[in-house]
């Protein structure tokens, strides 16, 4: 049986593999270099990720809008009420991405509600 010393030496004597060629790197492995023109676009050039909806006025019909505030936020009567009579600019729902936020816009101006959708802060 072979001692462990014994076993190194052939391993040892081996060559050596020559370096990869000058300019390759490591011989060509890794991807091209993206200077930063070419990057992933910034998040402000994407446009907002997430709006909120907001009431500008409350319309006619204020008692169909306080049920669909209650409907989309699960608020109570008293809550979904105070929310309604804080418009303009009452926030109903923040954070949505934007087919949910239009999916609320457009319950709330079926009710009669004027609505707009503002990219979330």
């Amino acid at each position: 049986m072979l001692g462990v010393l014994a076993a190194l030496v052939p391993i040892a004597a081996c060559p050596k593999p020559a370096p990869p060629p000058a300019g390759t790197g490591d011989g060509g492995a890794t991807a091209p270099e993206v200077s930063d023109t070419e990057a992933a676009p910034p998040e402000a050039a994407k446009g907002p990720a997430t709006f909120d909806v907001v009431i500008t006025a409350v319309g006619e019909h204020k008692i169909q809008v306080i049920k669909v505030v209650r409907e989309r936020t699960g608020l109570g009567l008293a809550d979904a009420k105070a929310l309604v009579e804080s418009a303009p600019g009452a926030i109903v729902e923040k954070g949505l991405p934007g087919d949910k936020a239009q999916e609320a816009k457009a319950g709330l101006e079926e009710v009669g509600a004027t609505v707009e959708i503002r990219p979330a802060a």
